[in-house]
């Protein structure tokens, strides 16, 4: 229901399960780092009935890995999609994103990136916690990082622009750099 309704039915069933290289001289190159970055539009539009990561028996998931089953929350959505991925990469590291601030964003926020943290630790992937640590806040500098207005009179205020997806990668380099089994002795060479 939700991340299918929503559009997002690719990133649900197929994408997830897509992310390797099928062309070229790279064809059967599957990826090493994973970064699951989604939720926006979801927590806006269903942050009322987003599921908890308790919500999900994450034991289950592989008998819900049909096109017919329907989630009952975005929080199993989430969880489905980690797990087909696990299964397609199980080399992979896997980083999920939290979901940022925005200036319509409420105490709901919380609950919602508690979903993801907690999805994302049962199902053994990392957590970087973007919305705490980036740049990108509810305050005077907002717009400096996620405009009101791209350019082209269209409202925005979800959507970081370049300056707010330097903010986003440089907690995600940070935690990679600690983190990732395919980053020995980056955390050196960066303080060098």
């Amino acid at each position: 229901k939700y991340l299918r309704d929503t559009g997002h039915n690719v990133t649900y069933l197929d994408r997830c399960e897509n992310l390797h290289d099928d062309t070229g001289v790279n064809a059967g190159t599957k990826p090493d780092i994973i970064l699951v970055y989604l939720g926006t539009n979801d927590y806006y539009k269903y942050k009322a009935s987003c599921g908890s990561a308790s919500s999900v028996d994450c034991g289950a998931l592989s008998e819900k890995l049909g096109d017919d089953y329907r989630p009952v929350s975005v929080a199993e959505s989430y969880a489905i999609m980690l797990y087909k991925m696990k299964e397609a990469y199980p080399d992979a590291e896997i980083y999920c994103l939290n979901v940022l601030e925005s200036k319509s964003s409420d105490s709901t926020l919380t609950t919602f990136n508690n979903m993801i943290k907690g999805i994302a630790e049962e199902l053994e992937c990392k957590y970087v916690d973007i919305c705490q640590n980036s740049s990108i806040k509810k305050n005077e500098y907002y717009e400096t990082y996620v405009p009101s207005d791209d350019g082209d009179g269209t409202a925005n205020g979800l959507h970081p622009n370049a300056s707010g997806m330097g903010s986003i990668a440089n907690c995600v380099i940070d935690v990679i750099v600690k983190e990732s089994k395919y980053a020995p002795g980056l955390e050196e060479l960066i303080e060098n």
